[in-house]
């Protein structure tokens, strides 16, 4: 037999990042770095000034040493705080993703605008305050430390802050995913062919007038058969052997209406019980059997439903279309897009000149509940 495939729609593109409203970039942005400051104000305070040489010959034991100390540990936590106010204006004011390199330019150039007049102004006070020599190239070389410690830092901040936006991103991307599937999966269960009321109710009419005993029967088939799917819509998995107890009673309904001219046959190689399938499917292929293959007066439509490991194959003989039961060609491409949805394989289609078979996927009960 040659695989037919089942069009589906193309997926929709998930992988866009929505553009950042004015609400977004107005909403309170928060940091949380109170132990980074603890931790990396006062070692920055006392770290540069050794490494810069700004102490010259001060001795640990003059009192300027430890004042001097104490001023750049202030220092530190003025630009430090400095900074940090001006990083979170840059990120309610501009997103990354709109325009990553005015971003850098604009926190860059407010970085150095703020931090190297401050640095400048608070040495200058502190070696004049202390009575100590202006060295301005310990000065200059101090500054220069403060604002490249700064940009590295900032940058820090902002690297921290992608990964995490990106990982936010991510879930509610995934969020957004699973809603919309949710709601399509919806969609797809509460789809019925409104062309089989349409025809059941004809041929009920058709039956009150011919044989009344066998229209009372067609009702009552026909409403065990709705009582179950109105009772599995909301579920993803029934088991294989309710599935196959409601076929039968479906083809049992159909051959009152087609004067028994349909007989439908379960071969069971592996046995249903514990396999679980995507509710109201085989229904459905027993309904597409009966839409697509003629049957002239005598001759008897034959179901043939095979149990296997992996799949439930469900077969019938080609024999021509018929014309009389409208199609909206929905019915298979609404059931391949469940089974991927909730089975994670689609059905698989099987046609030749001479007989059309559907594979459905079907699941142990132990598999679904791991």
């Amino acid at each position: 037999m040659t695989p037919l495939p089942v069009h589906r729609p193309d997926p929709t593109p998930t992988n866009e990042r929505p553009r950042v409203s004015d609400d977004q970039l107005a909403a309170p942005v928060e940091l949380h770095d109170t132990w980074a400051r603890i931790v990396g104000i006062p070692f920055f305070g006392l770290v540069i000034p050794h490494t810069t040489g700004l102490f010259g010959a001060l001795q640990v034991t003059d009192w300027r040493y430890w004042a001097g100390l104490a001023w750049c540990v202030v220092l530190s936590a003025v630009v430090w705080q400095g900074n940090r106010a001006l990083l979170l204006r840059q990120r309610r004011r501009h997103d990354w993703y709109a325009d990553p390199v005015r971003k850098i330019l604009r926190q860059t150039g407010a970085s150095i605008a703020f931090t190297v007049p401050v640095t400048l102004a608070m040495l200058v006070a502190w070696l004049w305050l202390s009575g100590l020599a202006l060295d301005w190239t310990a000065i200059r070389l101090t500054t220069g430390v403060v604002a490249l410690s700064v940009l590295v830092i900032s940058h820090v901040y902002e690297g921290i802050r992608l990964v995490q936006q990106r990982e936010s991103d991510q879930l509610k991307a995934a969020e957004l995913r699973r809603a919309r599937a949710e709601a399509e999966l919806a969609a797809l269960k509460s789809h019925v062919d409104p062309h089989f009321l349409f025809n059941a109710l004809n041929a009920l009419i058709a039956l009150i007038d011919r044989d009344p005993d066998q229209a009372r029967t067609f009702t009552e088939g026909l409403a065990e058969v709705y009582r179950y799917v109105v009772q599995v819509r909301d579920r993803d998995l029934v088991g294989l052997d309710e599935e196959l107890e409601v076929a039968q009673a479906y083809a049992d309904v159909l051959a009152l209406r087609f004067n028994q001219q349909i007989a439908l046959e379960v071969i069971e190689d592996v046995p249903a019980t514990g396999v679980m399938v995507v509710p109201i499917s085989l229904q459905v292929l027993v309904e597409n059997a009966v839409k697509h293959t003629r049957m002239p007066e005598g001759m008897e439509l034959h179901i043939r439903m095979r149990v296997t490991d992996d799949a439930i194959e469900v077969n019938n003989v080609r024999r021509g279309k018929r014309q009389q039961w409208p199609s909206t060609h929905a019915g298979l491409v609404n059931l391949d897009e469940r089974c991927r949805r909730i089975v994670g394989r689609g059905i698989e289609i099987l046609s030749d000149d001479r007989e059309f078979t559907v594979r459905v996927p079907v699941i142990e009960r132990t598999l679904r509940a791991t």
